[in-house]
């Protein structure tokens, strides 16, 4: 069984969801750009990578 079958119709993002689908998070540093804040945020998936 595929792991992302178990979470096709999720309600709630738990922590476990999140360990088994989740592989990191990077943020970037915060900047003001045109007077708004402005943040990267790349979250790298298991078994896909980067979206």
């Amino acid at each position: 069984m595929l792991v992302i079958r178990k979470h096709l119709h999720i309600r709630e993002l738990e922590r476990e969801t999140v360990d088994e689908l989740i592989d990191h998070i990077e943020v970037g540093e915060r900047a003001i750009v045109y007077g708004a804040r402005h943040q990267d945020i790349k979250v790298f998936y298991r078994f896909i990578g980067h979206i």
